[in-house]
């Protein structure tokens, strides 16, 4: 990869990390999942899964005009309240870091954030990741 090209992803790396600490300064970021959804017997074995593996990366399409089912991202957010929300009563929240993401060399995208979940939107299926309840 060009220098400059590399350079690039760092700097947007570290202002993305910038943006997405939660109000304690940690980088803690949740999916919850609800019973029920088409990902959620995944989330059950520690798996972020994308409703389409082969889907677009358009964080615009994916946020703003809700098309996640065509979507290879997932939906993640800092606020544990918007996790459990989503989860509901009887789903399960997904946790990880930012740090760890980026050790794994997953894609971490900026969300528009239209609907205020202080989200960030991770590429692909995550596998082996903490399970905690809402």
């Amino acid at each position: 990869m060009c220098r400059a090209l590399e350079a690039f992803r760092l700097g947007y790396a570290d202002r993305t990390l910038g943006l997405l600490r939660d109000k304690r300064g940690r980088d803690a970021n949740l999916q919850g999942v609800a019973q029920g959804h088409n990902a959620f017997e995944d989330a059950q074995q520690r798996i972020a899964s994308p409703d389409d593996v082969a889907g677009h990366a358009d964080v615009y399409a994916h946020n703003v005009l809700d098309d996640t089912w065509t979507s290879r991202l997932t939906s993640w957010s800092t606020e544990r309240e918007v996790a459990e929300g989503f989860a509901g009563k009887n789903g399960v929240i997904l946790q990880t870091t930012i740090e760890e993401m980026q050790a794994r060399g997953v894609n971490i995208l900026e969300s528009p954030d239209v609907y205020e979940e202080s989200e960030i939107l991770l590429e692909g299926r995550i596998e082996g990741l903490q399970v905690t309840q809402p």
